[in-house]
């Protein structure tokens, strides 16, 4: 960490070469935000497959930004073939930690079905509440199931009745 407040610092004040420097070094001994930060600066520069191995790296240790930027070099074919299914499945993982960027872009991926099975009403509730597919999916099967056992309550609720259930019986029941 110490490694990626220095390289953040050097940023700052306008010291990239030193920063770039610093963030190699963290880099290289696994520190997550010093890969994160050396994608991010491939990325700008538009050397996408160095933004892509860093991402990688980064994003593998659940680095939300790496994730988000990785899906959108995915979606996009950038440093490699587009593959909009990795797309959905980095989106999902930095939507889980709570990125909002991601959330939105997963959204818009189940609206377009990109990627994903298109599905609106999924797509809403992905996009507003940071639901995976199958968790906003869920969501909407039991909203319907709600919908239906309420339509059926005015039945429940007036009774029944029998005539002829058998020679001279009648049934009734009230509640």
């Amino acid at each position: 960490a110490s490694y990626a407040s220095l390289g953040e610092l050097l940023e700052r004040s306008g010291d990239i070469v030193g920063a770039i420097e610093i963030f190699g070094q963290g880099a290289n001994r696994k520190c997550p935000r010093c890969q994160s930060a050396l994608g991010r600066h491939a990325f700008d520069q538009k050397v996408y497959d160095r933004a892509r191995r860093w991402g990688e790296k980064a994003a593998a240790q659940g680095n939300a930004s790496s994730q988000t930027r990785l899906g959108i070099m995915h979606r996009d074919g950038l440093g490699g073939e587009p593959d909009p299914e990795r797309a959905v499945h980095w989106w999902q993982q930095a939507a889980q930690q709570g990125s909002r960027t991601a959330q939105y872009l997963l959204g818009v991926a189940y609206h377009e079905g990109t990627g994903t099975e298109k599905d609106r009403l999924a797509a809403i509730l992905a996009r507003e509440h940071g639901k995976t597919l199958a968790d906003a999916q869920g969501e909407i099967q039991r909203g319907v199931e709600v919908a239906e056992f309420s339509i059926g309550v005015p039945h429940l609720m007036k009774g029944e009745d029998t005539e002829g259930a058998g020679p001279g019986i009648d049934l009734y029941s009230i509640r």
